[in-house]
Formats: structure tokens, sequence, C-alpha cells
């Protein structure tokens, strides 16, 4: 597991008061097993760190579920999403956006706060019992994604060293510079 994106899970766990959100190892089993089956395919439940709830009847077959690696969503009348934290390049939180809800043929308007990830809608919340959850979420992803792309410079950069290193000595005579 990556201890880095781990250890910040755990730091915002005392930040998010929300009972539609869990984190490990306090996640009802019942909203993990249905998260796993529901859209969070492919996941282990020995490796999620975090779910947010977004059901209407608290079943958590729609909702946000992290891992260290990958973070899976499922709204309303969509397929399940999912994109690996090393692809996130921006996390935007819309509060109180205004959508449509088609539901056996009919259409409401309905507030909502949605989670930008690159650009596209990834989790949209109809209405919170805490209205702080998902711009908190929002920014802990952030800071996800950031943590990858540190390591990915970090990593580069031992590259570049490396690289630098190898070009000291000349090709055609072998002397070191």
């Amino acid at each position: 597991m990556n201890a880095g994106v781990e250890a910040l899970v755990r730091s915002y766990r005392s930040r998010i008061s929300d009972p539609d959100m869990s984190f490990a190892p306090t996640i009802p089993p019942r909203k993990l097993r249905n998260a796993l089956k529901s859209y969070a395919l492919g996941a282990q439940k020995e490796e999620v760190l975090a779910l947010i709830d977004t059901s209407y009847f608290g079943g958590a077959k729609r909702g946000c579920l992290l891992t260290d690696k990958r973070v899976y969503a499922k709204n309303l009348g969509q397929a399940p999403a999912s994109l690996d934290l090393n692809e996130i390049d921006s996390v935007e939180c819309e509060e109180e956006a205004q959508g449509l809800l088609f539901m056996r043929g009919k259409s409401l308007l309905v507030q909502a706060s949605e989670i930008h990830i690159n650009g596209k809608p990834f989790l949209w919340i109809r209405a919170r019992k805490n209205p702080q959850t998902l711009p908190t979420f929002a920014q802990m992803l952030k800071e996800i994604a950031s943590l990858g792309r540190s390591s990915e410079t970090g990593a580069g950069m031992n590259q570049l060293k490396e690289l630098e290193i190898a070009r000291t000595s000349c090709l055609w005579c072998g002397s070191r510079n």
C-alpha cells in the first residue's frame, strides 16, 4: 500500500464528519461489499481507504470509493467510472450546481455538488448532511494527486542525474571530463 496516500487520507479522517463518509478500518462491511460489487470492480476490500455513500437508502451502491491507487465512482443513471490516482491532473469542486435528473420519464431540476477530475464530471451528490464533505474530499484528492506528481518528478530527476553521469565520458576517445 502507498504509505504517503494512506497517511494523507488518515490526516483527513478528523476533518470530515459526515455519516455518509467512512474511512478504513471503520467502513461498514455491508456498504463496502455493495460498493465493491456495484462499481469498484477490481478493488480489494483490504486496499480501500475511504467510501462516500451517495445512495438514497444508505446501501452504498452509488458513491465514491478510494484506494491507494485508484478512485472509483458511480452516479445515478451513469456507468461506473474509475481513474488511476497518477492520472489526476486537476480536481475541482463545484458546489450547488444545477442539473437535470431523469427518472421514470420525468426530468427534475436538482441542486447538486460535483467533483470534476481533469475537467470532467466524476462524482455528484444531490444533498449532503455536511456541506463541507465534498469540498474537503476534493482537497484531499488534490493533495493525493500532488503526491504522485512529486514522486514522479523525483524519479525524473534521478534519471536525469544518471544521464548526466553517463555523459561525462567522451564517446570517441573514452576520456573522462
